[in-house]
């Protein structure tokens, strides 16, 4: 598996465009040299650092690994209550769980 914010960088930047907003790619540490959940903090990092500097509203993505850190990411943003919108790309399972488990609006 391969992917990085350089090999994603066309389809986000799509993404940030079409949604009006820029867009920040983090790059965060793989298995097995780095351990969950420092792929968590690092991004996490980031996110209070776009914070703080008066980035927002914030909205995050992700593709694969990417995805289950994006949704982690506005799990803990419930106390943060920054993030705009959550979206996850390649990782249907995932999606299915999130959905499967969303109240109906």
């Amino acid at each position: 598996m391969t992917g990085s914010a350089t090999t994603h960088r066309r389809m986000f930047g799509r993404l940030a465009r079409t949604a009006g907003v820029r867009a920040f790619a983090v790059e965060y540490g793989l298995v097995p040299e780095h351990v969950f959940p420092g792929q968590l903090d690092t991004v996490t990092a980031a996110y209070r650092w776009l914070l703080d500097s008066g980035a927002g509203p914030i909205g995050v993505a992700g593709d694969s690994c990417g995805a289950a850190l994006a949704v982690g990411l506005a799990v803990l943003d419930v106390r943060w209550d920054g993030i705009a919108g959550v979206t996850v790309f390649g990782d249907p399972a995932l999606v299915r769980r999130i959905t499967a488990g969303a109240p109906s609006q």
